[in-house]
C-alpha cells in the first residue's frame, strides 16, 4: 500500500457534507487551518448525510467497527485526523499519521472521544467519531 496523505486529505473532499468542502479543502492549505479543522472535529464536522450511517446498537464497539469497515474494503492501514493533542492522550501522536486499522482501534479507540477520523480508503470509506460520546459514523461512498 502506497501512503499518499495528499489522496486521504482530497477523498475526505468527497465525504465531507457538501456545504463544509470549500471550508475543509482551505483548512488543509496549511497548519493554521489544519488547527482550525482540528479544533472544529472536537465540535462539529458534518459528513455527508447521503454516505453516513451510525452503525446498529450492539455494533458500536470497536470489534464490531472493524469487521464492518474490513467488510466494506477497508484496507489494513488508515490515515487518521485527530484533535486530540493534549499529554494524556495517545491520539496526539495519531494525527496526520497512518497506523494499523485494527492496532489503531484496539490501542487508541477509548481515547477517541473528541473527533477523530479514520480515513481506510480515500474518498470512499472512513470513520468518523464525533465529540458526542459513542458516537460513530460510518461514511461509505460506494464506487
Amino acid at each position: 500500500m502506497v501512503r499518499d496523505r495528499d489522496a486521504h486529505l482530497k477523498g475526505l473532499l468527497r465525504l465531507i457534507h457538501p456545504d463544509e468542502k470549500l471550508r475543509t479543502k482551505r483548512a488543509f492549505e496549511s497548519a493554521n487551518g489544519r488547527d482550525s479543522f482540528r479544533n472544529r472535529l472536537r465540535h462539529k464536522i458534518d459528513m455527508h448525510p447521503e454516505f453516513t450511517t451510525e452503525p446498529p446498537r450492539g455494533s458500536r464497539d470497536k470489534d464490531n467497527l472493524l469487521k464492518i469497515l474490513e467488510s466494506l474494503g477497508a484496507s489494513q492501514e488508515c490515515y487518521i485526523i485527530a484533535s486530540d493533542d493534549e499529554p494524556n492522550y495517545e491520539a496526539h501522536r495519531l494525527d496526520d499519521s497512518f497506523q494499523s486499522l485494527r492496532e489503531t482501534l484496539e490501542a487508541a479507540y477509548h481515547e477517541f472521544s473528541h473527533g477523530t477520523i479514520l480515513s481506510c480508503v480515500p474518498g470512499r470509506l472512513a470513520l468518523f467519531r464525533s465529540a458526542h460520546p459513542n458516537k460513530n459514523y460510518v461514511v461509505h461512498r460506494p464506487k
